[in-house]
């Protein structure tokens, strides 16, 4: 049993005062959707729902019950909408290191442009001549320049090429 989709289908259930009209908005069979309530109830070891052919009503455990599941499921459909979200409009703080040279002239210029698009995000530039330990130094990205990675836990893609002129 998924008590998330257990909960929903019982909501739902209550919502259209039918399990045929859930199951039919929810694009599940009727016996599914029966189904489901009965293992929850199973599970809850308690009726949620008074059952007539014709109707059906919520007991007194189902009504608290009800109110509970409606705000759990509130609770999980924005935090699911916030990571949906995070891609498009992203928040909070993104810690990134480089180089000095390359930072001040290919990052700073690029990090003002990022924070007109996304002006909810504070970055955090560091620039060092040495490869912090990202880990311990909490920092999300890292420009540097070098032929390999010595740590291979991290993951790393290649942006460039340099050369020098002797």
């Amino acid at each position: 049993m998924d008590p998330i989709q257990s909960m929903r289908v019982f909501s739902r259930v209550v919502e259209a005062g039918s399990f045929t009209i859930a199951a039919q908005k929810m694009n599940i069979t009727t016996a599914q959707t029966s189904r489901s309530v009965a293992e929850l109830e199973a599970h809850l070891r308690t009726r949620l729902l008074h059952r007539t052919t014709r109707k059906i009503a919520l007991t007194e455990a189902g009504q608290r019950y009800l109110e509970r599941c409606q705000q759990i499921l509130q609770d999980i459909d924005q935090a699911e909408g916030e990571a949906r979200d995070a891609q498009a409009n992203p928040i909070g703080r993104l810690r990134i290191h480089s180089m000095t040279s390359f930072g001040m002239r290919y990052l700073v210029p690029l990090i003002a442009r990022y924070g007109e698009r996304y002006p909810a995000v504070n970055i955090d530039l560091t620039l060092l001549q040495r490869v912090p330990d990202l880990l311990e130094d909490g920092i999300d990205v890292s420009l540097v320049l070098a032929k390999d990675l010595a740590d291979s836990n991290h993951v790393s893609q290649r942006i460039g090429g340099s050369f020098s002129v002797a």
